[in-house]
């Protein structure tokens, strides 16, 4: 009879084991020497607890030598969310003046946003792409009456698609850096054709933590279109069509998220 009960005991051990090895979770035991180990526990009582690695090697401790034991959950949660947030949103606002032919002044104002690594080599280093949405306030004088309305300037409204960066000069938490953009603008007008697209930045920013930074600095920005001139000769008034380069300097404020 009590051979039968170590029987009966054994074949129960074994299969809470298997049933452990199964099911349990990954379990941090926190020891009261100072140590701790990381596993699926297997078996567990009052006395014992026996725990595998994910390496598969086999500890066994009494109770009276752990401190405690908690999940490990919460751990892996948390390098996953460190994973994603490595992708971050770069929202950039600007406004200035601009040039587009005979010393023509006009201004401009915008916003753009842009998704990319926010943190490459370590250095908070940004590059992806995204759009942005920039309004051109051209003078009159250099556009046709086609889509001219009455006042002084016309607004042109822009949409380029562009891949951009920026990098600090040095990799600390206050820096200088430079940034850049290249893409396509697309014109919202009939009568403008859009073109290519750039940009230049410089200024100071300001890491605020692992991933998030404030900056400011000055923006350079070039606009290629298409649209028509009013030309004359011999008294004649003509309209052609001519490519031209719209210059931009302004102001640009940026957060990455």
């Amino acid at each position: 009879m009590k051979s039968f009960r170590t029987i009966i005991s054994i074949f129960f051990l074994l299969f809470t084991l298997c049933l452990s090895a199964q099911d349990a979770q990954l379990s941090r035991i926190e020891l009261l020497s100072g140590g701790s180990i990381v596993g699926k526990i297997l078996y567990q009582n009052d006395e014992m607890v026996v725990v595998r690695t994910p390496q598969g090697a086999r500890y066994q401790y009494l109770m009276k030598e752990v401190k405690s034991i908690d999940e490990y959950v919460e751990e892996q949660t948390a390098v996953e969310q460190v994973k994603r947030r490595k992708v971050g949103v770069m929202v950039d606002l600007t406004g200035g003046g601009s040039v587009v032919r005979n010393n023509k002044n006009g201004g401009y104002f915008g916003f753009s946003v842009s998704v990319g690594a926010n943190n490459l080599l370590d250095r908070h280093w940004f590059l992806g792409g995204g759009f942005g949405v920039y309004d051109q306030l051209i003078p009159r004088q250099h556009l046709t009456d086609d889509f001219l309305l009455k006042d002084t300037k016309k607004s042109m409204l822009f949409v380029p698609l562009f891949i951009n960066t920026s990098l600090p000069l040095i990799n600390q938490k206050h820096a200088p850096f430079v940034g850049a953009a290249l893409g396509y603008g697309f014109s919202t007008k009939k009568a403008v054709k859009g073109g290519l697209y750039a940009s230049v930045d410089f200024g100071y920013r300001v890491q605020l933590n692992d991933y998030n930074a404030l900056s400011v600095g000055f923006s350079w920005t070039m606009q290629q279109s298409r649209f028509d001139n009013i030309e004359t000769v011999d008294n004649n008034y003509f309209a052609v069509n001519r490519s031209h380069i719209i210059h931009s300097l302004g102001v640009k404020l940026s957060v990455v998220l």
